[in-house]
Protein backbone atom coordinates (compact mmCIF):
# COMPACT_ATOMS: atom_id res chain seq x y z
CA UNK A 1 0.00 0.00 0.00
CA UNK A 2 1.36 3.40 -1.04
CA UNK A 3 0.97 5.67 1.54
CA UNK A 4 1.84 9.74 0.88
CA UNK A 5 1.35 12.51 3.67
CA UNK A 6 -0.92 15.13 2.82
CA UNK A 7 -0.54 18.80 4.43
CA UNK A 8 -2.19 21.24 2.14
CA UNK A 9 -5.14 20.77 -0.33
CA UNK A 10 -2.89 21.36 -3.19
CA UNK A 11 -0.92 18.33 -2.12
CA UNK A 12 -3.89 16.66 -2.29
CA UNK A 13 -4.95 18.46 -5.45
CA UNK A 14 -1.82 17.40 -6.96
CA UNK A 15 -1.85 13.62 -5.88
CA UNK A 16 -5.04 13.01 -6.84
CA UNK A 17 -4.81 14.14 -10.49
CA UNK A 18 -2.63 11.53 -11.48
CA UNK A 19 -5.37 9.11 -11.09
CA UNK A 20 -8.20 8.22 -13.70
CA UNK A 21 -11.93 7.99 -14.07
CA UNK A 22 -11.49 4.26 -12.92
CA UNK A 23 -10.68 5.34 -9.56
CA UNK A 24 -12.87 5.46 -6.65
CA UNK A 25 -12.55 7.29 -3.17
CA UNK A 26 -13.56 6.29 0.36
CA UNK A 27 -12.58 9.08 2.81
CA UNK A 28 -12.70 7.67 6.77
CA UNK A 29 -12.24 9.88 9.71
CA UNK A 30 -9.40 8.31 11.41
CA UNK A 31 -6.09 7.32 9.46
CA UNK A 32 -6.30 3.96 11.92
CA UNK A 33 -9.74 2.83 10.24
CA UNK A 34 -9.27 -0.02 7.93
CA UNK A 35 -11.19 -0.83 4.68
CA UNK A 36 -13.44 -3.13 6.54
CA UNK A 37 -17.23 -3.22 5.88
CA UNK A 38 -19.37 -2.81 8.99
CA UNK A 39 -20.10 -6.15 9.61
CA UNK A 40 -16.60 -7.34 9.34
CA UNK A 41 -15.23 -4.73 12.15
CA UNK A 42 -14.53 -5.73 15.82
CA UNK A 43 -17.97 -4.68 17.65
CA UNK A 44 -19.91 -7.16 14.93
CA UNK A 45 -17.09 -9.66 15.06
CA UNK A 46 -17.36 -10.45 18.52
CA UNK A 47 -20.59 -9.73 19.48
CA UNK A 48 -23.10 -11.11 16.64
CA UNK A 49 -23.39 -14.14 18.62
CA UNK A 50 -23.83 -12.85 22.63
CA UNK A 51 -27.82 -14.66 22.90
CA UNK A 52 -26.34 -17.72 20.72
CA UNK A 53 -28.72 -17.58 18.01
CA UNK A 54 -26.11 -17.84 14.46
CA UNK A 55 -23.83 -20.12 13.35
CA UNK A 56 -21.21 -17.66 12.32
CA UNK A 57 -21.09 -14.24 11.25
CA UNK A 58 -22.47 -15.08 7.90
CA UNK A 59 -25.90 -16.34 9.43
CA UNK A 60 -25.95 -13.00 11.33
CA UNK A 61 -25.64 -10.99 8.47
CA UNK A 62 -28.37 -13.18 6.73
CA UNK A 63 -30.32 -13.20 9.32
CA UNK A 64 -30.60 -9.36 10.04
CA UNK A 65 -31.31 -7.96 6.52
CA UNK A 66 -34.08 -10.60 6.35
CA UNK A 67 -35.69 -8.66 9.59
CA UNK A 68 -34.51 -5.58 7.84
CA UNK A 69 -36.60 -6.15 4.82
CA UNK A 70 -39.47 -7.46 6.56
CA UNK A 71 -39.80 -4.00 8.85
CA UNK A 72 -38.71 -1.70 5.94
CA UNK A 73 -41.15 -2.78 3.51
CA UNK A 74 -44.17 -0.13 4.20
CA UNK A 75 -41.35 2.80 4.25
CA UNK A 76 -40.35 2.26 0.70
CA UNK A 77 -40.85 4.39 -2.08
CA UNK A 78 -40.38 1.85 -4.88
CA UNK A 79 -40.04 -1.96 -5.17
CA UNK A 80 -36.83 -3.63 -5.56
CA UNK A 81 -36.15 -4.82 -9.30
CA UNK A 82 -36.85 -9.29 -9.19
CA UNK A 83 -33.46 -10.21 -10.76
CA UNK A 84 -31.24 -7.80 -8.13
CA UNK A 85 -33.74 -7.81 -4.91
CA UNK A 86 -31.36 -9.09 -2.72
CA UNK A 87 -28.30 -7.44 -4.14
CA UNK A 88 -30.75 -3.97 -3.91
CA UNK A 89 -31.65 -4.94 0.00
CA UNK A 90 -28.70 -5.16 1.03
CA UNK A 91 -27.40 -1.44 -0.75
CA UNK A 92 -30.86 -0.32 1.16
CA UNK A 93 -29.68 -1.54 4.66
CA UNK A 94 -26.31 -0.54 3.90
CA UNK A 95 -27.29 2.91 3.32
CA UNK A 96 -29.59 3.09 6.83
CA UNK A 97 -26.73 2.04 8.97
CA UNK A 98 -27.40 -2.33 8.94
CA UNK A 99 -24.06 -4.07 9.22
CA UNK A 100 -23.59 -5.37 5.82
CA UNK A 101 -20.70 -6.84 3.85
CA UNK A 102 -21.16 -3.57 1.64
CA UNK A 103 -18.37 -0.94 1.81
CA UNK A 104 -19.24 2.83 0.40
CA UNK A 105 -17.22 4.30 -1.94
CA UNK A 106 -17.25 7.83 -4.03
CA UNK A 107 -16.36 8.32 -7.78
CA UNK A 108 -15.63 12.51 -6.41
CA UNK A 109 -12.34 12.54 -4.39
CA UNK A 110 -13.92 15.96 -2.92
CA UNK A 111 -16.20 14.17 -1.64
CA UNK A 112 -13.89 11.71 -0.14
CA UNK A 113 -12.27 13.99 1.49
CA UNK A 114 -15.24 15.80 3.18
CA UNK A 115 -16.00 12.60 4.86
CA UNK A 116 -12.51 12.19 5.92
CA UNK A 117 -12.27 15.82 7.50
CA UNK A 118 -16.13 16.27 8.31
CA UNK A 119 -16.18 16.18 11.97
CA UNK A 120 -12.77 17.79 12.19
CA UNK A 121 -11.96 15.51 15.12
CA UNK A 122 -8.25 16.89 16.73
CA UNK A 123 -7.61 13.23 17.97
CA UNK A 124 -5.90 11.49 14.82
CA UNK A 125 -4.77 12.17 11.37
CA UNK A 126 -7.82 11.17 8.50
CA UNK A 127 -7.64 9.19 5.63
CA UNK A 128 -9.26 8.73 1.98
CA UNK A 129 -8.37 5.73 0.24
CA UNK A 130 -8.00 5.25 -3.54
CA UNK A 131 -8.47 2.33 -5.68
CA UNK A 132 -8.38 1.16 -9.34
CA UNK A 133 -12.05 0.22 -9.77
CA UNK A 134 -11.21 -2.38 -12.16
CA UNK A 135 -9.22 -4.57 -9.74
CA UNK A 136 -12.96 -5.56 -9.27
CA UNK A 137 -15.63 -7.69 -10.79
CA UNK A 138 -18.32 -5.59 -11.63
CA UNK A 139 -20.24 -8.03 -14.47
CA UNK A 140 -22.25 -9.28 -12.32
CA UNK A 141 -24.57 -12.29 -13.44
CA UNK A 142 -27.36 -12.38 -10.78
CA UNK A 143 -28.88 -15.42 -11.82
CA UNK A 144 -25.53 -17.39 -10.50
CA UNK A 145 -25.09 -14.90 -7.97
CA UNK A 146 -28.73 -13.90 -6.29
CA UNK A 147 -27.36 -13.18 -3.01
CA UNK A 148 -24.59 -10.76 -2.03
CA UNK A 149 -23.54 -14.05 0.05
CA UNK A 150 -23.05 -15.96 -2.94
CA UNK A 151 -19.75 -14.08 -4.27
CA UNK A 152 -16.31 -15.44 -4.12
CA UNK A 153 -14.15 -12.83 -4.76
CA UNK A 154 -14.94 -8.32 -4.12
CA UNK A 155 -17.78 -7.12 -6.95
CA UNK A 156 -18.42 -3.67 -7.59
CA UNK A 157 -22.08 -2.89 -7.18
CA UNK A 158 -24.09 0.13 -8.08
CA UNK A 159 -27.21 -0.31 -7.46
CA UNK A 160 -30.56 0.43 -10.40
CA UNK A 161 -32.37 2.42 -8.09
CA UNK A 162 -29.98 5.21 -6.78
CA UNK A 163 -31.44 7.56 -4.26
CA UNK A 164 -30.72 11.51 -3.52
CA UNK A 165 -28.19 11.22 -1.29
CA UNK A 166 -26.17 7.85 -3.15
CA UNK A 167 -26.40 11.03 -6.63
CA UNK A 168 -25.15 13.40 -4.38
CA UNK A 169 -22.13 11.44 -3.13
CA UNK A 170 -21.36 9.78 -6.48
CA UNK A 171 -21.70 6.75 -4.52
CA UNK A 172 -20.72 3.40 -5.49
CA UNK A 173 -20.22 -0.06 -3.53
CA UNK A 174 -17.73 -2.95 -2.80
CA UNK A 175 -19.33 -6.21 -1.47
CA UNK A 176 -16.88 -8.59 0.34
CA UNK A 177 -16.63 -11.88 0.13
CA UNK A 178 -14.26 -12.15 3.03
CA UNK A 179 -15.72 -9.31 5.13
CA UNK A 180 -13.29 -9.58 8.31
CA UNK A 181 -10.59 -9.05 6.21
CA UNK A 182 -9.42 -5.33 5.35
CA UNK A 183 -9.61 -5.17 1.54
CA UNK A 184 -5.75 -3.99 1.82
CA UNK A 185 -4.47 -7.40 3.12
CA UNK A 186 -6.66 -9.57 0.88
CA UNK A 187 -5.24 -11.05 -2.65
CA UNK A 188 -6.35 -10.66 -6.16
CA UNK A 189 -8.20 -14.17 -7.08
CA UNK A 190 -7.64 -13.62 -11.10
CA UNK A 191 -5.56 -11.90 -13.55
CA UNK A 192 -6.38 -8.16 -13.31
CA UNK A 193 -5.11 -4.68 -14.33
CA UNK A 194 -1.63 -7.11 -15.35
CA UNK A 195 -1.18 -8.48 -11.86
CA UNK A 196 -1.26 -12.40 -11.07
CA UNK A 197 -3.16 -14.23 -8.87
CA UNK A 198 -2.07 -14.26 -5.25
CA UNK A 199 -0.84 -10.51 -5.35
CA UNK A 200 -2.72 -8.01 -2.97
CA UNK A 201 -5.39 -5.50 -4.06
CA UNK A 202 -3.66 -2.05 -5.16
CA UNK A 203 -4.79 0.42 -2.25
CA UNK A 204 -3.44 4.04 -1.93
CA UNK A 205 -3.74 5.61 1.24
CA UNK A 206 -3.69 9.65 0.93
CA UNK A 207 -3.38 10.51 4.78
CA UNK A 208 -4.50 14.48 6.15
CA UNK A 209 -3.09 15.99 8.96
CA UNK A 210 -4.69 16.49 11.67
CA UNK A 211 -3.43 20.40 10.94
CA UNK A 212 -4.98 20.84 7.94
CA UNK A 213 -8.67 19.23 8.51
CA UNK A 214 -10.22 22.54 8.84
CA UNK A 215 -8.67 24.27 6.66
CA UNK A 216 -9.66 21.19 3.58
CA UNK A 217 -13.47 21.92 5.31
CA UNK A 218 -13.63 25.04 4.69
CA UNK A 219 -12.14 25.15 0.69
CA UNK A 220 -14.35 21.82 0.03
CA UNK A 221 -17.33 24.43 0.99
CA UNK A 222 -15.31 26.52 -2.02
CA UNK A 223 -16.07 24.00 -4.73
CA UNK A 224 -19.48 23.39 -3.29
CA UNK A 225 -18.64 20.32 -1.27
CA UNK A 226 -20.70 20.53 2.23
CA UNK A 227 -23.31 19.06 4.60
CA UNK A 228 -26.25 20.72 2.91
CA UNK A 229 -24.83 18.75 -0.83
CA UNK A 230 -23.36 15.82 0.77
CA UNK A 231 -26.43 14.61 2.20
CA UNK A 232 -29.65 16.67 0.37
CA UNK A 233 -32.63 17.53 2.43
CA UNK A 234 -33.63 19.88 5.01
CA UNK A 235 -31.21 18.09 7.82
CA UNK A 236 -27.84 18.93 5.53
CA UNK A 237 -28.92 22.17 5.25
CA UNK A 238 -29.69 22.96 8.94
CA UNK A 239 -26.73 21.08 9.68
CA UNK A 240 -24.80 23.07 7.32
CA UNK A 241 -26.12 26.35 8.51
CA UNK A 242 -25.18 25.72 11.80
CA UNK A 243 -21.53 24.96 10.75
CA UNK A 244 -20.87 27.86 8.43
CA UNK A 245 -22.40 30.25 11.25
CA UNK A 246 -20.72 29.35 13.95
CA UNK A 247 -17.49 27.17 13.16
CA UNK A 248 -16.38 28.16 9.21
CA UNK A 249 -14.04 31.28 10.68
Amino acid sequence: MKTYNIDSFEKFHKIVHKYNGDTIYRGVSKSSFALLPKVGRDHCCSNFNNLGKYKDLTDYEWAILREFRKHALPFLDYTPTKETEWWEWWAIAQHHGLPTRYLDWTKNPLVAAYFAVEDCNKDEDCVVYAVDSTQFYSDIDFVSYQLPLDIDEIFLYMPPHINKRIIAQSGIFTVHNLPEMPLEQLEVPNDKIKKKRGEKYEVDKLVISIAVKHEFKKVLNLYGINKSTIYPGLDGIASYLEWRSLDCN
